[in-house]
């Protein structure tokens, strides 16, 4: 997952302009948008510079990311005890 922090992203229109651009790069993407904070969490396959030139194209520049590691769901088989 990666957070976008878009500043020009505030209100109903900005969010389905994102939207549209992201799905129409990658229809399995999911997105979580905190609007008050002006950011999208994205899961996509797609490579981040091609995401950030769409969403720049679309008129919304990225003005800062945040790669987050996806963790395990099952932890237990990495805190598994010899």
């Amino acid at each position: 997952m990666t957070t976008y922090s878009i500043p020009a992203m505030s209100c109903g229109h900005c969010k389905a302009t994102v939207e549209k651009t992201v799905l129409g790069l990658d229809p399995a993407a999911t997105l979580s948008f905190d609007m008050p904070a002006r950011t999208v969490a994205i899961v996509s396959g797609r490579d981040d510079a091609l995401m950030r030139a769409a969403l720049k194209d679309a008129g919304h520049e990225v003005l800062g990311i945040d790669l987050e590691d996806e963790v395990p769901h099952d932890v237990s088989s990495v805190l598994k005890e010899d």
